[in-house]
């Protein structure tokens, strides 16, 4: 992160829903030179009273319980785990923080799922620090801060999520009752392997109802259809050999 150039570009205000308190800011990121000059920065300005710096998804966790921030920022990879894994203790925590993803990845696909697991906002780390107080300011007043430059890819790619989501309605109609069995192992995580044994049938049926199903769907791989099969409503086996979750 670089420091602010000019003036600053944000009112000198107290954001929306904290209006009796300074900004309390939690920086969960596993490069701690990165960490603490935006610590730093951060507690420099006036309107942050206060910035505490961690680098392991434990440590984060345990700050969220006795710090209680307004802001997180979030790395995607804390040294090999994902970020996001915090999002549930941050629930569990009381009134959850606002997350903003601090990463340097700027691939419409990671910003996408970072907003379907829940987050506020996301900054990449090349970006100023009057970004960051522009991006706390905005998702405390209940909006989504994204880059310029990712706004319409992201908005595209939420858009045609939506309308693979709307075609996969009703898709499970138009397949075979032993095409919805199969399908049902595979959203369970079974092998094709484990669905013939499952349904009473040799491996090579089960791939060619994978194939059929495919063809019939215009789709590509079994990931692909299981999306779909799971985005259509299509629930699990119930197993207690512990393959449904």
């Amino acid at each position: 992160m670089t420091g602010p150039s000019g003036d600053p570009g944000l009112p000198a205000h107290r954001c929306l829903g904290h209006p009796d308190h300074d900004l309390s800011i939690l920086i969960v990121d596993d490069h701690r030179l990165l960490a603490d000059v935006l610590a730093l920065r951060l507690e420099a300005d006036d309107r942050v009273g206060r910035v505490d710096a961690v680098t392991t998804l434990a440590a984060a966790r345990a700050m969220a319980h006795t710090v209680r921030p307004d802001i997180v920022l979030l790395d995607l990879d804390l040294d090999g785990i994902c970020g996001l894994d915090l999002l549930p203790d941050l629930e569990e925590a009381g009134a959850r923080p606002r997350v903003i993803v601090l990463s340097g990845s700027k691939q419409t696909s990671d910003i996408v799922a970072a907003l379907r697991a829940g987050v506020e906002g996301w900054i990449t780390k090349d970006g100023d620090l009057e970004e960051v107080l522009l991006a706390a300011t905005q998702v405390l007043d209940g909006h989504l801060h994204l880059p310029l430059d990712r706004m319409k890819p992201v908005v595209h790619a939420l858009l045609e999520e939506s309308r693979a989501v709307a075609r996969s309605r009703g898709f499970l109609d138009d397949l075979t009752d032993r095409q919805v069995d199969v399908l049902r192992c595979l959203v369970t995580g079974m092998s094709r392997h484990e669905t013939a044994t499952q349904l009473f049938l040799s491996t090579n049926t089960v791939r060619t109802h994978v194939q059929n199903m495919l063809h019939q769907l215009g789709l590509h791989s079994t990931p692909e259809l299981v999306a779909a099969a799971r985005r259509a409503g299509l629930t699990a086996v119930p197993d207690p050999q512990g393959h449904a979750s």
